[in-house]
This record gives structure tokens, C-alpha cells and sequence, in this order.
């Protein structure tokens, strides 16, 4: 096996298929994990403590991207971005260490060596690449403790660097106020996409959104509610201020008030509509309302809620890696919130229809059930989430929408593992077992429109799975037999 460093070989084009339909190994060894993809269907995984980028083809030249300190390294792909943090581990607790940067055609690039970034999707995002994929926002020159750093925008094509804020709150220990970075693109590839960093300083009471304009750092907005509460879609970008009042946010900086009632949660739309849970008022009822930037007081409400106290939404502000976990669902068929029930008063999940179309689901107990990775199938119909197994002590997955109630998919325990493929078919793991080094699980293809959420077994013994960027073929990694270990391939449809 060839092993490279620096610039790689030519990618397989965008539009050029797979000719394998698998399963096929791609790379020999034990201790292979897959860890993504990119757009031009390079595959990144760790062996021991390097981190490789190669083909989707068997035994194609391998480039190293990083000699990492720890297993399972964290990883994030925007694009053909890939942006590694060699010394961190994925789900573990957050420690400075080094940044590293690789894109096809481009030497590893070290950003940084006290670098943080969130290894939970509790958090917004900490690191953003442009459409572009020409600058890198990210927190650098963090202290021991992980509590304070920079915001730092750094070009990919040149050696330029620009701070773009100093002494942020970058403690994700206690989540008081996590800082978000990406940048506002009205369409793929933009390349006058808008850096935006939104964030809290030392003893501030108040969010801050910043970005870079005539090339220097500019603050956009201040004032704004803490945790900061900025969001971006489509070119839209909508906050709070302290006192809970709906903004949409220029590129200059000007602000438009989106309504009189305060909220607690703003979404965008990809309509340039912007969704608010609101308090009505006149009533004092929790509300959820279409609102119109650019039509002072346009807005219609969609229907009453629970009392909600909290609801989520991970939306980046730029958008990233090889899944989503925006609660939001594509065509805005169903949106996920945590809401009161207003009999028993218990915390649920709750799946709403932000049309105004179907009335509220309760999917399960707050307290023993939730969303994780995809929360919707892709075409938006069916919403996905895990919910405690108490006889069996594991969690399953299940499935829900606004017609049915939810219902169990999985067979055995999970891992909290699933992507969407095309319409309403999912890839996830089932029949989660442990082993002498993680844990193995069966690779499973379920159709949520079948009559009874029909299942495909597409592999055993998996240890870690991603899609290719068209979510046609499947990479995943296995350990059952020292003959056959390895890196693998599978056509999914």
C-alpha cells in the first residue's frame, strides 16, 4: 500500500459513479475507523494514530493528514473541507490541541495548537468553513482551562490571519454561553459569504455577532441574548436581543424587529419566513408564528403549543459536516421541541407541525427519550428518535409522524447511528453488542413508508459507518475476523 504526503491524486469527479456496488474491502488492517467523506468522495479514517485520506477504491494510495494523540479522533467535513482536531477525541470531554486542515490538492495545513471545538452536538458549531472552501473560521489560542480564546478567520490560499475577537467564553464545560461560527451564503459556493461569529466576552451580559468587512473585524449586532441565539438560513440571519425581541440582522449591521411579542426561539426557513415560538400577549399562551422579514407586523399564527421550556435546535449558522441535526424538517413538514404536557405537566417530546396542517404529537418522555444525529427521514415525513429501553437497559430507535404514532424499529440495542438516505429510507445500527475493543453492530436499511418500518440487512460486525455525499454508497469499518478486517464499501441504492 502506498502511503503519500503532501498533494493528492486526483479525485473521482462529482458526477462520476461508483462502478463497485460492494460490499468491497477498500483498505486492509484491523483497527481501521471510518471517521467521513467528502464531497468529492474521499474517505477519511483513522489506523492506530494516523489519520489517512484515500478512494473509495480497493487498496487506492492513502495520504496522511495527521499523527494523532488519541483514538477516534474528532473530525468535521464541510464540502471537501476536512478539519481534524488530532489531540481530541470524539465525544469526550473538550481540551485545547492542535487544528489541522486538509483539502484535495492542498498539504495539510496545522491552523492552530490550542485550538477547542465542541465534541458534542449539544452545542453549536465552533469551527465553520466557507462555501468556498478558501477561509476557516475557528477558536484558537485557548487558555489551559479551556474557558477563554479568540475567534480567528484564516485563509486557506494564503498565509493571512485575522482575529476577529478577543477574550470569548469557549467553555464548553458548563455551556454558559458556547460561541457560533459559520458564515452567511445565499447560495452553494458562495464566495462573498459572510463570516459571522456569534459569542459572549469575559463579563458580558449580552451576545455579541461579529464578522469581517473591508478587512477588518466588524461588530454586527450587541445586546443580544445570552446563550446566544443567532441563526442563519438562506442568506437569513435572525437573533435575540436580552429582552427577547425577534431581529433579522443586515450584512451592514441594521436590525429589523420581527415582532412585538418576545420569543424564546427563532428558525429561518428556506422561504425567507422565520419561525417563532412566541408568547402571545394578549392570551399569555405559548404560540408558534410565521413571521415576514421585510413586512413590519406580517405574521400569522399557526397554532397554540404547550407550554414549552425548552426547545431545540442545533442549526448551525454555517452549516457542516456529513449530517444534520437541524430540528427543523425538510419542507417544513415537522419541527421537534421539548413542551409541557398541559395535563400532567410532564416535560415531552413533541413533534409540531409548523404549517398549521396536523395537530401536536407526543413522542415520549423528555426524561428517557430524544433526537440524535438526523432527526427527520429526508423528505421530511417521518421523525427519528431514541427512547430508553427500561426491561432491556438499551436504547431503541423509533419512528413517528404527524398520521402515526411512534413506533419501534430496531431490533436490539442501538448507537445512536443513523443518516437518511433518499426519500423515506434510513441506514442505522442495530444489535449493538460489545467487543474486545468498542463494540460491533449490524448495518441495517429500513424503509419507514413500509408497512412495518421493513428492514435490509446490509452488513454485520460493524464498528462505524458514514455515507458518501450523495448517500448512495455506504463506508464502514469491521473487526469480526483478523482475515477480513478492514475498510469497506457498499452500494445503499
Amino acid at each position: 500500500m502506498d502511503e503519500e504526503v503532501g498533494e493528492a491524486a486526483e479525485a473521482l469527479t462529482a458526477g462520476e459513479p461508483l462502478a463497485l456496488r460492494g460490499p468491497v474491502r477498500l483498505q486492509a488492517g484491523s483497527l481501521l475507523g471510518v471517521l467521513a467523506t467528502t464531497a468529492s468522495r474521499w474517505v477519511i479514517y483513522q489506523d492506530g494514530l494516523k489519520v489517512y485520506a484515500t478512494q473509495p477504491v480497493p487498496d487506492a494510495p492513502r495520504i496522511l493528514l495527521a499523527e494523532a494523540t488519541v483514538p477516534s479522533v474528532e473530525t468535521l467535513v464541510d464540502g471537501d473541507t476536512v478539519m481534524l482536531w488530532p489531540d481530541q477525541a470524539a465525544f469526550s470531554p473538550t481540551v485545547p490541541g492542535r487544528f489541522v486542515v486538509w483539502r484535495p490538492r492542498m498539504t495539510p495545513r496545522v491552523l492552530g495548537t490550542r485550538v477547542v471545538v465542541p465534541t458534542s452536538t449539544a452545542f453549536p458549531p465552533g469551527v465553520a468553513a466557507s462555501p468556498d472552501g478558501r477561509h476557516v473560521l475557528f477558536l484558537d489560542n485557548v487558555d489551559a482551562a479551556g474557558a477563554r480564546g479568540e475567534v480567528v478567520l484564516e485563509s486557506l490560499e494564503r498565509p493571512q490571519r485575522m482575529v476577529v475577537a478577543s477574550g470569548v467564553d469557549t467553555d464548553y464545560a458548563s455551556g454558559t454561553c458556547p460561541p457560533s461560527l459559520g458564515f452567511r451564503a445565499q447560495v452553494a459556493g458562495d464566495r462573498h459569504a459572510q463570516p459571522l461569529a456569534a459569542y459572549c466576552q469575559a463579563g458580558a451580559t449580552g451576545a455579541t455577532l461579529s464578522t469581517v468587512q473591508g478587512g477588518a473585524p466588524r461588530v454586527l449586532a450587541s445586546g443580544l441574548a445570552a446563550p446566544q441565539t443567532v441563526q442563519s438560513r438562506a442568506g437569513l440571519v435572525t437573533a435575540l436581543t436580552s429582552s427577547l425581541q425577534p431581529i433579522s440582522i443586515s450584512r451592514s449591521g441594521a436590525t429589523q424587529v420581527l415582532d412585538a411579542d418576545p420569543a424564546y426561539l427563532l428558525i429561518p426557513t428556506e422561504r425567507g419566513e422565520v419561525l417563532s415560538y412566541s408568547v402571545d400577549a394578549a392570551s399569555g399562551s405559548t404560540v408558534l408564528k410565521r413571521l415576514q422579514p421585510g413586512a413590519t407586523g406580517a405574521s400569522r399564527v399557526v397554532g397554540p403549543l404547550s407550554a414549552v421550556s425548552f426547545a431545540a435546535s442545533h442549526l448551525p449558522i454555517g452549516g457542516h459536516s456529513y449530517y444534520t441535526d437541524d430540528m427543523l424538517a425538510p419542507r417544513e413538514r415537522g419541527m421537534m421541541i421539548w413542551g409541557n404536557d398541559p395535563v400532567s405537566g410532564s416535560l415531552d417530546l413533541q413533534l409540531v407541525d409548523p404549517r398549521g396542517r396536523s395537530s401536536t404529537t407526543t413522542l415520549g418522555p423528555a426524561a428517557t427519550c430524544g433526537p440524535a444525529f438526523e432527526p427527520f427521514s429526508r423528505d421530511g415525513r417521518h421523525a427519528l428518535l431514541y427512547c430508553l429501553n427500561a426491561a432491556a437497559g438499551s436504547y431503541s430507535l423509533l419512528t413517528a409522524s404527524h398520521d402515526t404514532p411512534a413506533q419501534v424499529i430496531s431490533s436490539g440495542a442501538t448507537a445512536f447511528q443513523h443518516f437518511g438516505l433518499a426519500g423515506s429510507e434510513i441506514l442505522y445500527a442495530d444489535n449493538v453488542t460489545a467487543t474486545a475493543t468498542g463494540v460491533a453492530f449490524d448495518l441495517k436499511l429500513a424503509d419507514l413508508q413500509a408497512p412495518a418500518a421493513q428492514t435490509t440487512l446490509i452488513a454485520g460486525a460493524a464498528t462505524n459507518f458514514v455515507l458518501t455525499a450523495d448517500r448512495r454508497h455506504v463506508v464502514y469499518s469491521r473487526e469480526d475476523d483478523p482475515q477480513s478486517a478492514g475498510l469497506y464499501l457498499a452500494r445503499v441504492r
